[in-house]
């Protein structure tokens, strides 16, 4: 979001952290990747759960479900960069 990889959040897993982003103008959106650390690998978000804004100003669940298979799968194709990406069809979202 910030263009800053150093940048980082931390929380327990309890299932009441959350994270916000703000676009600064509606626009389509197909996804979201949270970076990890290498060294960090194994601490990634358990459940994810993706809300939108619509343009219509309601909520759209835009993903819902556990976040391993997507961490993992960056692990192996991403080694580099590794972290928890997350896509659906493009939305468009305020």
């Amino acid at each position: 979001v910030d263009g800053d990889p150093g940048s980082r959040w931390t929380g327990p897993q309890h299932g009441n952290t959350w994270l916000e982003v703000q676009l600064r103008r509606a626009r389509p959106v197909a996804g979201v990747k949270l970076l990890l650390r290498p060294y960090a690998i194994g601490d990634y978000p358990h459940h994810l759960r993706v809300i939108g804004t619509g343009v219509d100003g309601g909520e759209v669940v835009l993903f819902d479900d556990a976040a391993v298979t997507a961490t993992a799968l960056s692990a192996v194709f991403e080694p580099a960069a590794p972290g928890v990406r997350i896509t659906w069809p493009p939305t468009v979202l305020s």
